[in-house]
This record gives C-alpha cells, sequence and structure tokens, in this order.
C-alpha cells in the first residue's frame, strides 16, 4: 500500500548517487509534524518542522544553498489527515519560506486520488496539478490503481481458492454465490485489504454480506 511504498521510496533516496536528504512523515506516527505545520502554517524553517522527525538535533548549515545534497519530504497518507487542504496550503507556505526555498529538492506526497481532485484549490491553485500538460512543475502519477474490474477479480480468485483450501463443495460456490459478494465488495473497491475481509467473512452462513455496513466487517473479523 501506500505506506510500504513511501518507506521503500524513502529508504532508495538514501542512496548517495541521489544526493538527497530524505524525511517521512507518516499520517499514522507523526502527528507533532502535521500539527506543527498547521500551527505554523508552513512558515517556519526546515530543521525547526524536521525536528519532529527526526531522533537527532538539527540546525541550519551555512553552506546549505551551495550544497549538492538537498531535503526531500515525503507525505504519507494525505487522505487521512483531518484536514488535506489545509495541510496542502501549510506545505505550499513552507516550500516558499525564505530559508527553505534553496534546500528543499521535493516534496512526495501519497494519497488516494479522491481526496486530491475533490478539492479545487489543491488542483488548481498550491500545486498546479494539471495533468494534461507536458511542462507541468509538478507530476501526479497512479500507481497501480486499482479499479472495479480488480475488485471483482479479487473475490472470484480469493474466494475460489479458500473454497478449495476449506473443501467447499463446487456447488455451494456458484456464480450467484460470487456476484452477491462482488456487488457488494463494489462499495469499496479501493480498498483490497477490506475486500479480503469482506470474502473472508463471506464464507460464513451467518453473516448477512447484502446487509453489513463497515463497521460489522470490523466487528466481526
Amino acid at each position: 500500500g501506500k505506506s510500504t511504498f513511501s518507506r521503500c521510496l524513502t529508504m532508495a533516496l538514501c542512496d548517495p548517487k541521489n544526493q538527497d536528504i530524505p524525511f517521512l512523515a507518516s499520517s499514522k506516527t507523526n502527528g507533532s509534524f502535521f500539527t506543527k505545520l498547521v500551527e505554523m502554517d508552513g512558515r517556519q524553517s526546515w530543521w525547526e518542522l524536521f525536528q519532529h522527525l527526526s531522533d537527532s538535533k538539527l540546525s541550519d548549515v551555512n553552506s546549505a544553498s551551495s550544497s549538492s545534497y538537498k531535503l526531500s519530504l515525503i507525505v504519507d497518507g494525505l487522505d487521512e489527515l483531518s484536514d488535506p487542504q489545509r495541510i496542502i496550503q501549510a506545505l505550499t507556505n513552507f516550500i516558499r519560506y525564505k530559508t527553505n526555498t534553496t534546500i528543499i529538492k521535493r516534496v512526495i506526497i501519497t494519497s488516494r486520488p479522491g481526496c486530491v481532485f475533490q478539492y479545487q484549490d489543491i488542483q488548481n491553485h498550491f500545486f498546479n496539478l494539471h495533468q494534461a500538460s507536458q511542462y507541468k512543475d509538478h507530476l501526479v502519477v497512479s500507481i497501480a490503481p486499482f479499479t472495479k474490474r480488480d475488485c471483482l477479480e479479487l473475490v472470484t480468485n480469493l474466494l475460489t481458492l479458500w473454497s478449495q483450501n476449506r473443501n467447499i463443495e463446487e456447488h455451494e460456490l456458484d456464480k450467484h454465490r460470487i456476484q452477491k459478494v462482488q456487488n457488494y465488495a463494489l462499495r469499496f473497491a479501493e480498498s483490497p485489504i477490506l475486500i479480503n475481509m469482506i470474502c473472508h467473512l463471506s464464507l460464513d452462513p451467518k453473516f448477512d454480506i447484502e446487509r453489513a455496513t463497515i463497521l460489522d466487517i470490523y466487528h466481526n473479523i
């Protein structure tokens, strides 16, 4: 998922040939970073903000502007933060802040697509996310999008595999049953993990797959 990709990307950027010093800010584990970012509206020096991401003492380096090494910030899980739009605004101010302009090389943000593009200010103002332009300053990349077709195939494959492992008779796993699970799973097509849970619960005859809420899924898994 997004978090695994972000961690692997951070480690890859540590390679000396990239001349990067990466910092990873996770929406799950670095709450103080985002609190301070919003509190100051991004108007703060990089070493003050990044101190919330490092166990080592950070400070200004006089040679930062002339150094071949620059800083990269990876923000993981924008869609999981309480106010993504405000985070984007603060990040924009942070990048433009006087002490950061020469040292910040890039900001990489991971998010489900719906979060980024449902906010017009994010799409058209702060980061200028114009996908159609080949000369855009900010690149939007869709990585392994999980489509509705993928969702249908995943349900079929999981139910078929698990029924074989559990010695479920072939007539018990008919097309109608698979289709019923598929129809329900399509509501959560963006989350392969949630679909996995749904398929698992659908094998329990006592679980009402057609009326189940997302709370029912988490409660019964």
